[in-house]
């Protein structure tokens, strides 16, 4: 799973400073304050905006989910982390 997000499963995901997220019917919608921009991410009924609360690890938050639906996750993470919309922190 590592090779999908970079992350430790010790880590929690985080969105970046001035950026809030919403459920909506094709996924999540993402809006940058700073910049104002919007990101609509399709991803279903994969994540909530509770997701992005922060403050909860990974292994966590995957734990008790099949395999394939914690492959898509780790799958859409590193999208959201390559946009620069998250940052994984490290509680080792």
């Amino acid at each position: 799973m590592r090779g999908i997000l970079a992350a430790t499963m010790n880590s929690t995901i985080n969105l970046v400073t001035g950026l809030q997220v919403r459920k909506e019917i094709f996924g999540l919608l993402f809006y940058d304050g700073k910049k104002s921009e919007l990101y609509f991410i399709g991803s279903g009924d994969l994540l909530s905006s509770e997701f992005f609360e922060g403050g909860r690890i990974l292994q966590e938050l995957l734990l008790d989910l099949p395999e394939e639906r914690k492959k898509h996750i780790l799958k859409l993470l590193g999208l959201l982390k390559r946009k620069g919309l998250i940052y994984e922190q490290s509680v080792d």
